[in-house]
């Protein structure tokens, strides 16, 4: 949803969204003001807990089109973005 969740609390709050479903794609937002340290560590949080299907929602511009190369952006490892695909 659109609910902020602390980094605490971001295990629990993922687990029952995803009924533990660790095959969930979940996609994080976050707009310019957000430290590009606290995004990766908000996705190695997620990964940590074995969540492989992590995308980035692209922001969208003034103009109002998203910025060349925005979008879902895997961040499974390799072999597991391989094994997605083949899916």
């Amino acid at each position: 949803g659109e609910e902020e969740v602390s980094l605490g609390d971001l295990n629990m709050r993922l687990g029952i969204l995803t009924r533990l479903d660790l095959g969930t794609r979940i996609y994080i937002n976050a707009d310019r003001s957000v430290p590009y340290g606290e995004v990766m560590a908000v996705m190695n949080r997620m990964r940590s807990e074995g969540y492989l299907k992590i995308g980035l929602v692209g922001l969208e511009d003034e103009g109002g089109a998203a910025p060349a190369g925005a979008g879902d952006v895997a961040t499974a490892p390799p072999a597991a973005a391989a094994q997605d695909a083949a899916e």
